[in-house]
């Protein structure tokens, strides 16, 4: 697992930072795409990226079209692009059945606190 990003974007205090460790974090996922060294490759909250705009479908598109036979990949996120909707050969939606809930999170808020387990990488990488 290749961690990337910094947290909950929602939260964060430098909108650029973030940006540029998105790119930074496709590069290295870019790379591992097209390097044929893998059977399965999770992107994982990989759709946010698309929705705030810091990747474009068409550069994501391109790396996916060229990856290998047999690769398969697999991304994950809420507000998927409908782009990335038509391109999918399997779309699956998740029901919630336990997450941590809003109390919770609103500790965390009040203790100023992000447990490691609970960081949310604008994506990663799940090396297998």
């Amino acid at each position: 697992m290749i961690p990337q990003g910094d947290g909950f974007t929602w939260l964060s205090k430098n909108i650029e930072h973030d940006t540029a460790l998105a790119r930074q974090g496709w590069d290295i996922c870019r790379q591992k795409i097209l390097s044929g060294n893998y059977d399965l490759i999770v992107l994982y909250e990989m759709t946010y990226v698309l929705k705030y705009g810091w990747l474009s479908w068409e550069e994501v598109r391109e790396t996916l079209d060229k990856r290998p036979a047999g690769m398969h990949v697999v991304v994950t996120g809420r507000y998927t692009p409908p782009e990335l909707v038509a391109y999918a050969d399997l779309v699956s939606e998740v029901v919630e059945v336990k997450q941590l809930g809003s109390s919770s999170y609103s500790m965390m808020q009040e203790e100023n606190e992000r447990p490691e387990s609970l960081l949310s990488a604008v994506f990663m990488l799940l090396e297998i």
